[in-house]
């Protein structure tokens, strides 16, 4: 029997789906082990034990003509055999044949099922171990994690004639086995897909015309420094100059180690943080290449062996201490990014994290060195891009846009504007057949956590939530945002007594997905998204698609005031401003823990942010106002943008500019210098004069600004038009208009 076989060699295994689903329980819900862009995987157990990942595929991926070079491609990537390299041990390509319903009828159709499965590693990603502070993980583990990572890497560029890069090379996609060995996942995937639909790989832009290895050295370089410092120690790096953040990492680590450390321990941490700034380097031709991170740790190693047996005794010393209790002797050294608490609360406002046209576009925001664009540039690779490899993108001065982008849905343009000093915002676009066109404006206050972490974990908490038998509905989308806040209000809990300034870091989070020709958009805070449409005289009108929680409204005000009776100060006239107690305008975001639950209102939080009178409910919510659109021919286009656009444009203003400059005319960059220019008239000043004003000072004049307008092609031709939900089904409330 096929399910009573081991699956330790490389040979290709050709399993059948009706195997795979004995083994993980008929994929069951509590066999879930992750979610990734092209499926979900499962936790697999056969008969005599043995445990897989079965990747079971989402349907409908374009890229693939038949089920041979499925196989192929599928062997292709078998024949990879390295000790930091997931082992794929077989594959699943199926076409079932069954009853399903098509347009209110049932029809005999074929279903494709496909699956890749790998083997199953019990140890789990490495960035479950780097969001555990506690865990404490000592340097010699941390050492042989890094050097891990850069051979199997090192492979993957070098071990066959045709170089595989990885493009999305980050801690989640790298798995830990039980002796803490790493392992790299989820590399030449795309191979089986066509390259226009690329599904959740984050920060590929590319640069202008080519992508090289350089795309994975940076990546590389990011998780080096989060396994050194933690997961806040990459923006950490990116305020302060190269070589005091080397000392400050050298140091620490030295603090730790004290009596542990050895010459050589310590030549090994100064080493491996230098490797990873260069890995960072904004100049890719500077960074090194992966065969020469590895021959530099390979000599570090060759020097390790040539020491005298006492200066080696010391990692035995380490292990005893540790077995002992004595952990902290290696315990992690974090990096924190810390609050002073100097920070005016009338001046947190929300910013905007944006993008860089090159490699470096990972996730991750770069080290910020001169200052203007820097982190903004890194934001591209916060995107997902759903785009292709070549995906570009041009910046003048603090300014970034990219004119025109093809997604399943239509066409993209965007841009983005720094104004403040720390760009904490994030966005992404994704369009995968399995979602639909996904687009999210982030906007963070306060630090950029909350934001971060809406952008790594709302996609996957929207997958999860849209995978029931309803498919992608209101109550998923609300259901995600909720996941989401949960999320990050545990993050909070955990870090409490160790950084409490996580609970005054929150952000607001506009989303809309277009599915099957429905448009949800689903809101919290004061972004806005608004529909570009002909009216029946022939007119190009706008129309504003979502509510905006911001107390500057009167409805909003009344709102709250209804809904805390018994708190005369929910909300304050402070500077001529409405804000909730005083302190925030928005009424509704992700994140600032320390205005919806009592225990965050306390010491070790700053005494600057604790309020004086108490509170015993929210004063926030995390709440999504959703609603549904059916999708129309006289619908043209979709603003999606932060409150810094709205500021200086009204809706119809913005639809007029978007109509005059339509498609190929880089409209979101448009947008932005329309608001510019109002905030140059506003201080009476020339725009050029404003060009020339440096972020930080420049907040004074306008808030960051970022800019996604999503043109649709009504030529795409989809299985189903129904709107599951009337918009006013899920309306607002008696006094919105939706106008």
């Amino acid at each position: 029997m096929e399910n009573n076989q081991q699956h330790t060699c490389g040979m290709p295994r050709d399993f059948t789906f009706h195997l795979l689903e004995q083994i993980t329980n008929k994929f069951s819900k509590d066999r879930i082990i992750g979610y990734g862009g092209y499926g979900v995987v499962y936790k697999g157990v056969f008969n005599h034990g043995e445990e897989i990942a079965v990747k079971k595929l989402y349907n409908n991926h374009i890229g693939l003509e038949d089920d041979k070079q499925f196989k192929n491609e599928c062997t292709n990537l078998m024949r990879l055999q390295h000790q930091n390299i997931i082992r794929l041990v077989g594959y699943c390509y199926e076409i079932k044949h069954k009853v399903m319903e098509y347009n209110g009828q049932y029809v005999y159709a074929g279903a494709e099922e496909r699956a890749l499965c790998f083997e199953y590693l019990q140890g789990g990603s490495l960035d479950k171990h780097l969001s555990d502070e506690s865990s404490g993980l000592g340097w010699h583990t941390r050492y042989k994690i890094i050097k891990g990572i850069c051979e199997g890497l090192h492979y993957l560029h070098n071990g066959s004639k045709d170089p595989i890069y990885h493009l999305d090379l980050k801690p989640a996609n790298i798995l830990l086995d039980k002796d803490m060995v790493p392992k790299i996942g989820d590399f030449g995937l795309s191979r089986l897909f066509d390259s226009t639909l690329t599904c959740t790989t984050k920060g590929i832009i590319g640069t202008p015309f080519h992508i090289t290895n350089k795309f994975d050295v940076f990546s590389l370089g990011v998780i080096i420094i989060q396994v050194m410092t933690g997961c806040g120690g990459y923006l950490e790096c990116g305020n302060m100059p190269r070589q005091e953040f080397i000392d400050l990492v050298h140091g620490n680590w030295e603090e730790r180690l004290q009596v542990t450390n050895s010459s050589h321990t310590s030549h090994e941490i100064k080493t491996c943080i230098e490797i990873a700034l260069r890995c960072v380097d904004s100049d890719p031709v500077k960074r090194p290449t992966i065969a020469e991170i590895v021959d530099e740790l390979n000599k570090i190693d060759n020097a390790k062996r040539s020491l005298p047996d006492q200066d080696n005794l010391q990692t035995t010393h380490t292990k005893q201490q540790r077995n002992f209790g004595a952990a902290d002797a290696e315990g992690a050294m974090i990096v924190q990014c810390t609050s002073t608490g100097t920070k005016d609360q009338e001046h947190r406002t929300l910013e905007q994290n944006v993008l860089e046209k090159d490699p470096s576009d990972t996730k991750y925001p770069r080290p910020q060195t001169s200052g203007t664009l820097e982190r903004l540039r890194a934001m591209w690779a916060v995107v997902k891009p759903t785009f292709k490899a070549k995906f570009g993108g041009y910046e003048d001065g603090h300014l970034w846009w990219h004119d025109t982008a093809r997604c399943q849905d239509g066409d993209l343009s965007i841009s983005v504007v720094q104004a403040n000093n720390l760009l904490e915002d994030q966005f992404f676009v994704e369009s995968a057949l399995s979602l639909g066109t996904v687009i999210g404006v982030f906007d963070g206050h306060g630090g950029p956590e909350a934001s971060y972490f809406i952008h790594d974990h709302l996609l996957t908490n929207l997958r999860e939530a849209a995978s029931g038998p309803q498919g992608m509905t209101p109550d998923a989308i609300r259901k995600a945002f909720l996941a989401t806040e949960q999320g990050f209000i545990s993050l909070v809990s955990d870090q409490w007594e160790t950084r409490p300034s996580l609970a005054t870091m929150g952000s607001c989070c506009l989303v809309g997905i277009v599915q099957h020709r429905t448009l949800f958009i689903a809101n919290l805070g004061d972004s806005r998204a608004v529909l570009g449409k002909v009216s029946p005289n022939g007119d190009l009108v706008a129309e504003q698609l979502c509510r905006e929680h911001n107390v500057s409204d009167e409805g909003i005000r009344q709102e709250l005031i209804a809904e805390h009776p018994d708190d005369p100060h929910i909300v304050l006239l402070k500077h001529n401003v409405w804000r909730v107690r005083g302190i925030m305008q928005v009424s509704r975001s992700i994140g600032d823990a320390y205005l919806k639950y009592a225990q965050y209102n306390k010491e070790p939080l700053h005494a600057k942010f604790r309020l004086r009178t108490p509170f015993s409910k929210p004063l926030l919510s995390a709440n999504p106002d959703i609603v549904s659109h059916c999708i129309q021919p006289s619908d043209h286009f979709v603003i999606f943008a932060s409150d810094g656009l709205w500021e200086f444009l009204s809706n119809q203003e913005a639809v007029a500019i978007v109509q005059k400059h339509q498609r190929a005319e880089g409209v979101a960059r448009r947008l932005v210098k329309a608001a510019l220019h109002g905030a140059a008239r506003k201080r009476d000043m020339p725009y050029s004069d404003l060009r020339n004003i440096d972020r930080g000072v420049r907040r004074h004049f306008h808030d960051d600004i970022t800019v996604i307008v999503l043109f649709f092609n009504h030529a795409v031709q989809t299985l189903s038009i129904r709107c599951p939900i009337p918009r006013r089904d899920v309306a607002f409330g008696s006094s919105w208009s939706g106008t």
